[in-house]
């Protein structure tokens, strides 16, 4: 029979003490650390032998006999752990005790043996075998469903928009009209600005649920238009007969080419500059790097609008076929950036919380043009203003995204260099020169270390390095000098690989 003090302590992390003396002839030193049994990916073995040295203030001549002797006591104990805890589970087994004294997991366990595999992984599999063995008349029509319910989505976001400004409108009329010429506030306006939220918030809410409506209702269809292709290989008949009925083609007029031309001649600040670099000491890893400017990090995510339609269905299908496979691509925006602008088919709902500045919560999506992840890093408004080092929680946030993309098989990622999205009178050339040095630096250092370890992601065997293409996105109103001097920053960090002459 299983313990209680057992039971309470399986699936627990427990504090060891590691203690060890160094020798080296004449000379000693005792070492001794706390530490939790088992380790976490939040705290690699390698960083906490770093912590032992600092906190016992180790000589550099016992640091690698530390090291090792900090492995193998991990090892041990996380050994033990594991021993005691499946000892206990089959002493409990064997002596027949009730599987209401189990742990959670155990109880579950027979519920689980014979299931069929999840929702979201069959979907997977069944989305990757039709985009890759469909016909090209096929792939149109799924294309023309999504592009059909983009409009859909977009036409009731529009709506909210409209309803939103129009109440934001009547509020203001109506602030300015309960104030009188000596700054007096007339008492019965405050009735009815009352009325005024109030009806600003049952229309928040009346389109939420819309919105939340029209997003379950497309992603279920969708996802059965895509599980009947695969199982019976045909359309649902309700899906042909609504495409057929109402999508209309949307041509783009060459109006709309040409000003677009004119708007690009027009920019002096347009910068992108590509560059290939090396990174590491001894065992030297290749990667791209990008500088290039953008009025917003979201016009990143949305198709140019001067793009035909063949072009807009390339390159959505390009966007279907690496869908589920290890080249993903990421965007790291702020937090506040709204991405509930499209149903996202394929990916996952994103649930609004607070969290600590320097956080991230990761979004995966499908409806985008060119990003499949997004990392939504959480900021203040003193990372705009104030200088920053590299200890401040917002260049942790950055760490772990790159961290979680070597992870993860996301090998192309986009930062904001300057860590703002527009351009103020406060940023000085020598504001954005030491912001721009303070990130590449950081940037590079967290690189190093993710092509340190190797690819867990799925759809192939790990990889024993990492290749990135990173993107460095600058505000495009930015003085020109500051393009320029960031243009000569980036070889003194940076190890370029040299040119061929022809």
């Amino acid at each position: 029979m299983i313990s209680d003090e057992t039971l309470e302590n399986v699936g627990k992390k427990r504090t060891r003490r590691f203690e060890y003396t160094a020798k080296y002839k004449t000379l000693e030193q005792k070492i001794s650390y706390d530490t939790q049994i088992p380790l976490t990916d939040e705290n690699p073995i390698d960083e906490i032998i770093s912590h032992i040295y600092v906190t016992n203030k180790v000589l550099p001549l016992f640091y690698k006999d530390i090291a090792d002797a900090f492995h193998r006591f991990v090892d041990e104990e996380t050994w033990k752990y594991e021993t005691e805890i499946g000892d206990a589970i089959i002493n409990a087994f064997l002596c027949g005790a009730d599987s209401t004294d189990d742990p959670p997991y155990v109880r579950e366990f027979p519920e689980l043996t014979n299931t069929k595999p999840s929702e979201a992984l069959q979907f997977a599999d069944q989305f990757q075998f039709i985009m890759r063995n469909s016909s090209p008349e096929r792939l149109k029509i799924i294309i023309a469903w999504e592009r059909k319910m983009e409009d859909e989505m977009l036409s009731l976001i529009r709506a909210r928009d409209f309803e939103l400004d129009r109440m934001y409108r009547k509020c203001e009329q109506a602030v300015n009209a309960s104030i009188t010429k000596d700054d007096r506030v007339i008492p019965e306006s405050g009735q009815h600005l009352s009325c005024l939220n109030e009806q600003i918030r049952e229309i928040s809410n009346n389109y939420a649920q819309q919105i939340h409506i029209l997003t379950s209702r497309q992603r279920k269809f969708y996802r059965n238009m895509i599980k009947s292709l695969y199982e019976h290989d045909e359309f649902p008949a309700e899906a042909e007969i609504t495409l057929s009925d109402d999508t209309t083609p949307v041509k783009r007029s060459l109006s709309t080419v040409s000003s677009f031309d004119t708007t690009k001649t027009q920019s002096n600040l347009s910068l992108d500059e590509s560059f290939t670099i090396y990174l590491g000491a001894q065992l030297k890893t290749m990667h791209n790097a990008r500088l290039l400017t953008s009025p917003s990090l979201t016009d990143l995510c949305r198709p140019p609008v001067f793009f035909e339609d063949d072009v807009c269905a390339t390159r959505r299908l390009q966007m279907n076929l690496t869908l589920y496979s290890r080249s993903l691509i990421s965007l790291i925006p702020k937090a506040k950036e709204d991405i509930h602008r499209e149903t996202n088919d394929n990916g996952d709902d994103n649930d609004e919380s607070l969290l600590p500045v320097g956080s991230l919560y990761v979004t995966r999506h499908s409806n985008l043009s060119s990003v499949q992840v997004i990392y939504h890093l959480v900021v203040d408004k003193s990372l705009e203003d104030d200088e920053i080092s590299s200890r401040h929680p917002c260049i942790n946030g950055l760490r772990n995204a790159i961290r979680l993309s070597a992870k993860c098989g996301v090998t192309t990622f986009t930062i904001p260099l300057l860590l703002v999205g527009k351009a103020k009178e406060h940023m000085t050339p020598n504001w954005c020169m030491k912001r721009a040095e303070l990130i590449f630096k950081c940037v590079k250092g967290f690189m190093m270390e993710a092509c340190s370890g190797s690819s867990t992601a799925g759809g192939g065997p790990p990889t024993a390095t990492t290749h990135f293409n990173v993107n460095f996105v600058l505000p495009e109103d930015l003085q020109k000098i500051i393009y320029a001097e960031i243009l000569e920053l980036f070889p003194t960090i940076f190890h370029m690989v040299p040119s061929v002459v022809m």
